[in-house]
């Protein structure tokens, strides 16, 4: 077992302890990965929500996109131990908690820059407005990039990559 968990009483803290320090590595960039995923899901919704797609499109970009944030992290984390993977990327309240503010949240940025792109602004235009850090437009070629060195499929990510940066009609993708 390469894995531990130790529970102490003080104020119902839990110390994770392994010493499979390759496994622990590699879930710490596929959690990162995973983060800023929901926020390119997050982004998605902006632009269903601005084009006036009804709740079971809504549905199924979230269920789809999800599909693919989990398709490139396990791909990732090949080889990793089973026990220590579980504890550090099992369902996380916290994640779920973010996901949906992200998603469905009209203070979402990136759901606010995904519908200033479904508007047909630009992405200089979309970070002037938005003003903050925009982690979806931000992370996009990194997912994007990942995805074709470990030949995932994740169109997904492939067709928000060509909006942002290969002039890609936001019309053209929605409704192919």
């Amino acid at each position: 077992n390469c894995f531990k968990i130790l529970r102490t009483n003080l104020d119902g803290v839990t110390c994770k302890i392994t010493s499979d320090l390759y496994s622990f590595f590699k879930i710490c960039i596929t959690s990162n990965i995973f983060w800023y995923s929901y926020f390119i899901i997050a982004f998605c919704a902006g632009v269903a929500s601005e084009l006036g797609l009804g709740d079971n499109s809504f549905a199924a970009l979230i269920t789809r996109g999800l599909t693919e944030i989990s398709r490139l992290g396990t791909t990732i984390a090949v080889g990793i131990c089973f026990e220590t993977s579980s504890a550090w990327l099992g369902p996380d309240k916290t994640a779920y908690f973010l996901f949906g503010i992200s998603s469905l949240s009209e203070h979402s940025r990136n759901r606010r820059a995904g519908k200033l792109i479904g508007s047909g602004k630009t992405v200089q235009e979309t970070r002037e407005i938005v003003g903050m850090t925009i982690e979806s437009i931000d992370n996009i070629e990194v997912a994007y990039e990942l995805s074709k060195i470990y030949k995932v499929d994740m169109p997904i990510v492939h067709a928000v990559y060509d909006v942002l940066y290969n002039g890609l009609d936001v019309f053209s993708v929605v409704y192919l």
